[in-house]
């Protein structure tokens, strides 16, 4: 799957489920540095960017709805 194709999937989870807060991974994929990590953490931030403008992802918008509002938080190891 490419990055647009999945940054465009979570953007519709975001908008249908509205969460409060989105948790992912840190650009370094935290300990383990897997390349999954870094990609989950690359499509979850530029996902919840992308929610609040409805000019992107057209297909995936929120008519009707009250203004979407996310927390992004993005834990980093000690």
């Amino acid at each position: 799957m490419d990055l647009d194709e999945a940054v465009a999937q979570v953007v519709a989870q975001i908008r249908q489920f509205r969460p409060e807060v989105v948790v992912t991974h840190d650009v370094l994929g935290q300990l383990t540095g897997h390349p999954d990590h870094r990609r989950t953490h690359q499509v979850a931030l530029l996902a919840v960017e992308a929610a609040a403008v409805a000019q992107l992802c057209p297909e995936a918008a929120n008519r009707g709805r009250r203004r979407l509002f996310t927390q992004l938080h993005i834990p980093t190891p000690h």
